[in-house]
């Protein structure tokens, strides 16, 4: 398995993981649906429990609120 170096790099594929894990969440529990920030609050308290459970949160690549592009 490669060692990352410069955790800067995967930085794109953390948050892929990251919206990843809300989408599933979005569609797994209906409380969730129709809305893209709530999964993002609900996993970001999960990561702050359990900081190991995947090993890009150990990273500190902790989910929070979703930027919207602006414009």
């Amino acid at each position: 398995m490669a060692i990352v170096r410069d955790v800067r790099l995967t930085m794109p594929l953390v948050g892929y993981l990251n919206w990843y894990l809300a989408r599933w969440a979005r569609r797994k529990y209906k409380r969730f649906h129709g809305n893209v920030n709530k999964p993002y609050y609900w996993l970001s308290g999960i990561a702050q429990r359990e900081p190991t459970l995947f090993v890009h949160w150990e990273w500190g690549a902790i989910p929070g609120m979703r930027k919207l592009p602006s414009g």
